[in-house]
């Protein structure tokens, strides 16, 4: 299959999956990849210096496959530098991230490859997210949603105004705008770089594909995920405030899409109560106002180019 992939002369992709401690979980993630229908990948695995059986778990993968290259940090230097670390080294047209306790369809790269090359505007394609128990019985669909709107304001919008789970952000990107981009360090730092690349341009739900993760793990809540960026503990007892306060100075600071001033300014205002409502921040706003913009969230807000 891969002398196939080749012979059409196919994108490479590149996989990337930052890991630590995760041996059986990881073999699971590098199983779905290695069986993908798509096969001019590269397989990036990087260890962040797990103490576990993960290094064996990715050597042996590696000697089954030569399409995997394996690479281990001396010491742990957290996930967001893990993360970035593995883009750095991305050699593909084509590029996504992989949880190392997710897994993906046969073909749920196919699928992102055929929708980015159909569409010449689209940045980022991505599969929906089914959760389940270890086992791999689903039993929650994540919301489905897309971001094809023409304005570059509209599509920051509307991904903050719909996005739940973050699935997308294990979609299959364009390699080079997100390697200008790279993964944002603290919480909501994954939110602020998918805002940056639908600035640059649409990004296509595939229905028929899914990314599959396990209820649980590292972002089970924002007192784990600052556990696990090594934040400072008062971010945990205020993560609300703080993700509300991040995403509307990084609209008012957005440089891509060509946005002016005036346009950031408004984006930036409407953001900071969009997503104050959404992450219930009380102290922003009395509960009749949340819940009037919660109900605005099912319309678009039209932004005009300025």
């Amino acid at each position: 299959m891969a002398e196939e992939a080749l012979k059409h002369d196919l994108p490479l992709v590149t996989v990337a999956l930052p890991t630590y401690n995760r041996g059986p979980r990881l073999e699971r993630a590098l199983a779905s990849v290695r069986a993908q229908t798509y096969q001019n990948l590269e397989i990036l695995v990087g260890d962040n210096a797990s103490t576990d059986e993960t290094p064996a778990v990715a050597r042996r993968a590696a000697s089954l496959d030569e399409r995997i290259r394996y690479s281990r940090a001396e010491s742990n230097v957290g996930p967001t530098a893990n993360f970035n670390r593995l883009l750095a080294q991305a050699r593909g047209a084509y590029f996504m991230w992989l949880a190392d306790d997710d897994w993906i369809d046969a073909d749920y790269i196919a699928a992102c490859v055929e929708q980015l090359e159909q569409s010449p505007d689209a940045i980022s394609a991505f599969g929906y997210a089914d959760y389940g128990g270890a086992s791999g019985d689903s039993c929650v669909r994540a919301r489905r949603f897309s971001l094809a709107e023409p304005q570059p304001a509209d599509r920051c919008f509307s991904y903050y105004a719909s996005v739940t789970d973050n699935a997308m952000f294990y979609g299959v990107t364009r390699t080079v705008a997100l390697q200008q981009i790279g993964l944002k360090s603290g919480l909501a730092g994954d939110w602020l770089t998918m805002c940056e690349l639908a600035a640059q341009g649409t990004m296509h739900g595939i229905p028929h594909v899914a990314l599959h993760r396990e209820l649980g793990g590292a972002s089970t809540s924002h007192a784990r995920v600052v556990e696990v960026l090594g934040l400072p503990r008062w971010h945990a007892r205020f993560p609300s405030l703080l993700i509300t306060s991040k995403v509307a100075w990084h609209a008012l600071r957005l440089r891509r899409g060509g946005m002016s001033p005036w346009l950031r300014l408004r984006l930036s205002v409407c953001l900071f109560f969009v997503v104050g409502a959404r992450q219930r921040v009380r102290y922003l706003m009395p509960r009749p106002l949340r819940k009037a913009i919660i109900r605005r969230l099912e319309r678009r807000y039209p932004f005009e180019q300025a």
